[in-house]
């Protein structure tokens, strides 16, 4: 009996060890595209100027939703959740009325990283342009 408990004990650790997680975060901000919002974001990632981070989809196109309701809601399809809301006043009188808003999001993952992985617009420029050098390379060999 004392050794089944044991054994028992034994594998549970091993499978709790085996599917180890990790909580990732990113924060959202709102971007406009016409009457369209777009969610820009920002999963720590070096920030350089001009940097384009809003969301598209697997084909690279703007993801464009009706309101930050509806993008909180499609972040939600993807596992995300909504961990704190905050808002950084804009001008110097302490007034929020025009401040941008951030939505501050958490998601658990495997060891092997995310499922659904999101992209932005910079993300796929950069691996657009990886792509033509690494064919212009493969033309000179």
């Amino acid at each position: 009996m004392r050794r089944t408990l044991i054994t028992a004990a034994l594998s549970l650790v091993a499978l709790l060890t085996a599917n180890a997680q990790t909580k990732i975060y990113c924060d959202i901000t709102r971007s406009s595209q016409g009457k369209d919002v777009c969610l820009s974001v920002d999963f720590g990632q070096e920030s350089v100027g001009g940097t384009d981070d809003r969301l598209v989809d697997e084909n690279g196109e703007l993801l464009l939703f009706k309101s930050i309701v509806d993008g909180l809601n499609y972040m939600s399809s993807l596992g995300w959740n909504l961990e704190e809301v905050y808002v950084i006043p804009s001008g110097g009188n302490g007034s929020s009325v025009d401040g941008r808003t951030h939505w501050v999001m958490s998601k658990i993952v495997g060891e092997d990283g995310d499922p659904t992985p999101l992209r932005t617009r910079q993300q796929v420029r950069d691996e657009q342009k990886r792509l033509k050098k690494m064919k212009k390379e493969a033309k000179r060999e």
